[in-house]
């Protein structure tokens, strides 16, 4: 039965499954109170609880659904009368929780403390799967059927609404309380397979506290410090500018060389004009007729390019002039080949049809790596450079701080998605929301001390040392990489050395075979480029992979993987193993601490079909169930360690405030009247600390739990701004 509550007219009749109240009874206020889990979710006009208004309420269970008006109470009736039930010690059932919750928080400042989110459980049952878990999704796949109220959009009906006048339909209440209806026969579903798959511990302790605490994340924003993010893009445009005039300068270095007769095709006009500097990027409108700098902003606006220079942002111009000098252009295949050109409609153009050019910027990344020592070296470098600044300029550009500008919180919120990626791991940003993504922010000490938060707190900065390399040489329990990497902090110079003399005995060079060294100091170069390798080998590279890294042939990339699983085998075997396991079963278990477990659905598609699975995906199945393991338990022991500072932070009565994480980062804005704290080893041993010494404990500590050879230790930073 569906009780619609208001005390408004609406457009909503009685019917056999919906009765109209125009208040909610005191027996129907006990039966929700005596309610030991109780559904709960919001219709609401926006995606931002700081901007929207919650339309309507609905709370009950399987049985009953109360579907309540809510601005047609005042508020104090809707916080006595509704809202004071979130303040209640028990689970309220729902899914995507995080969004309601960051709504009753912002509107009646209740911390709902429990939840059975149904959307996170699924994502963390099935993860790998690359299924939608919308709760129309999963009411289908765990039910078995669609109801008719979820086959429309009728939500799409509520974005915009106005609270003090939109008028409700019966369609409108049946949709609303379908959100809540279907919640607790799905809930017992998922029951089965979290006990069948060990995930208690990783759902109940970790997943579902930690809901919470991202919505607070997200409602606590950062505030940045405008002007000197101003600063920094103006200093982007003085370096595009200069690199811009180096381009020019080289490519008529480089046109030089050529031919007369071909000179002529890229001389005067825009080939030759001296570029002066733009006082100002602007992004015009549609019907603007000089050139613009687009942007990710303006991305659909079909404007011509006038420009009255080079422009080396356009692909079409890039492969003109690759053409034109005579140098090769990557292709989308992989190859290198020098574009030539046909007359079309009179015009000279590159001919596309043999082959797809790309200027990407992993191809001209690896362009520079791959052809060492080239006529065309100096220009492709200085393109890379300038896209860097170009890159800057369109993402973390001015329009960063109109887009991103909460206009009533005058701060700067993310979202967070907690279990969407195919590891756990916590992604962070949504542009349709106006939500930036806090962990693309360049880690370089001029953007991040643009973060801060308000005046009276200091921003405590918490780093995992090496997070990667010591839980990847904990699971292999291999001495010898732990001595490189951690003891000696520097698994690339040893590994380097070895592939390299071992490739230089290949050639039959003994005396460089026997004292070629590489080092943080000498042939600095080749230590850099061989970085990928590391963990690159580990994970599954291919030969060819490895010899254009390396810029060597494909029987010496065959000695180099040789040479490096020689070098460190236990780590190798550990990771093999898991790659075998993953396809032979179509998943793998990340730790044996939350059980956290990956699907790999064409491998169970092939094992019931007695098929083999092609090649690309038994690559794809190989390289992920190498590094998910590592990558998923580091997702782990974040989220861990945000539910155990967060309940520290509740039973100190701290003021302590997450901010934000990135990659193996956890970032609190700390009050600056906290002096000591205390914290509580595992073992029961009290300390008194300093704020940032309790993070930086709780975070080590957490992390030890999922370690059994090494321990992990972590730098912490406390000042005015967000560190490095």
């Amino acid at each position: 039965m569906i009780v619609f509550i208001s005390q408004r007219n609406h457009k909503v009749q009685d019917t056999e499954s919906i009765k109209i109240q125009n208040n909610i009874t005191s027996e129907q206020l006990v039966y929700i109170q005596n309610l030991p889990i109780v559904g709960f979710d919001l219709e609401t006009n926006s995606l931002d609880p700081f901007i929207g208004d919650i339309l309507l309420l609905i709370i009950g269970d399987k049985e009953q659904q109360f579907v309540i008006d809510i601005h047609s109470f005042n508020q104090k009736e809707q916080e006595d009368l509704f809202f004071s039930r979130f303040k209640e010690n028990k689970i309220f059932l729902g899914a995507n929780c995080k969004f309601d919750y960051s709504f009753i928080k912002v509107k009646y400042n209740i911390s709902i403390l429990k939840m059975f989110d149904v959307m996170i459980a699924e994502q963390r049952i099935r993860q790998g799967f690359s299924t939608s878990n919308s709760l129309a999704a999963i009411v289908e796949r765990r039910l078995k059927y669609i109801p008719d109220e979820m086959k429309k959009d009728i939500r799409l009906e509520f974005i915009g609404a106005n609270k003090d006048t939109f008028i409700f339909e019966n369609k409108h209440i049946d949709y609303a309380a379908g959100d809540i209806k279907y919640l607790f026969d799905i809930r017992e579903l998922q029951k089965e397979h979290i006990n069948k798959l060990n995930l208690e511990f990783l759902i109940y302790n970790i997943e579902f506290p930690l809901i919470r605490r991202l919505a607070d994340a997200e409602l606590n924003g950062y505030v940045i410090k405008e002007d000197k993010w101003l600063e920094i893009i103006k200093k982007n445009e003085e370096n595009q500018f200069l690199k811009q005039v180096e381009l020019d300068e080289e490519f008529k270095n480089l046109r030089s060389y050529l031919p007369k007769e071909e000179q002529i095709y890229i001389k005067n006009g825009k080939w030759d004009r001296t570029r002066l500097k733009k006082q100002k990027n602007i992004v015009l409108d549609l019907f603007a007729e000089e050139e613009v700098e687009t942007n990710k902003f303006s991305k659909n606006k079909k404007i011509k390019d006038k420009s009255p220079y080079i422009n080396y942002s356009s692909v079409t111009e890039l492969t003109y002039i690759f053409a034109s000098l005579g140098l090769p252009l990557p292709t989308k295949t992989g190859e290198y080949i020098v574009p030539t050109f046909i007359v079309k409609k009179g015009k000279r153009v590159v001919d596309k049809s043999l082959n797809s050019f790309t200027t990407s910027k992993q191809a001209i990344e690896s362009y520079v790596i791959e052809n060492p020592n080239t006529i065309g070296e100096k220009f492709v470098k200085a393109l890379i450079n300038y896209r860097k600044f170009t890159t800057r300029l369109n993402t973390f550009g001015e329009d960063f701080l109109i887009k991103y500008k909460n206009p009533i919180t005058k701060k700067f919120h993310t979202v967070f998605r907690q279990a969407h990626a195919i590891t756990g791991r916590l992604q962070s940003g949504d542009e349709k929301s106006n939500r930036f993504n806090s962990q693309n922010i360049p880690a370089e000490k001029d953007y991040r001390e643009c973060f801060c938060f308000e005046k009276d707190y200091l921003i405590c900065t918490t780093d995992l040392s090496g997070a990667e390399a010591v839980i990847m040489i904990d699971k292999a329990r291999d001495e010898r990489f732990y001595k490189m990497a951690i003891l000696n902090d520097d698994a690339h110079s040893p590994l380097a050395t070895a592939v390299w003399r071992a490739i230089y005995k290949s050639r039959g060079n003994e005396l460089l075979a026997q004292t070629f060294t590489i080092s943080k100091t000498e042939n600095k170069h080749l230590r850099t480029s061989f970085k990928p390798m590391t963990f690159g080998s580990i994970y599954g590279m291919f030969v060819k992979k490895t010899a254009k890294t390396l810029g060597i042939t494909l029987d010496e990339a065959k000695i180099a993987l040789k040479t490096i699983k020689s070098m460190i085998p236990k780590t190798f075997k550990m990771v093999e193993t898991n790659s075998k396991f993953a396809l032979e079963n179509g998943y793998i278990i990340l730790n044996p601490r939350t059980n956290s477990r990956i699907w790999y659905p064409d491998v169970l598609i092939s094992k019931a079909n007695n098929s083999d699975l092609s090649f690309d995906i038994a690559h794809e199945v190989d390289g992920s169930a190498r590094n998910a393991p590592i990558q998923g338990t580091q997702a782990d022991m974040l989220k861990e360690a945000i539910v155990e500072i967060g309940k520290e932070i509740d039973r100190q009565n701290l003021d302590i405030k997450l901010l934000g994480q990135v990659h193996d980062e956890l970032i609190y804005a700390i009050n600056k009247k906290i002096k000591l704290v205390e914290f509580i080893k595992d073992n029961g041993t009290k300390e008194i600390v300093e704020p940032h010494i309790f993070i930086k404990n709780w975070m080590c500590q957490v992390a030890n739990r999922y370690l059994s050879f090494i321990k992990m230790t972590a730098e912490t930073h406390i000042g005015e701004t967000w560190t490095k």
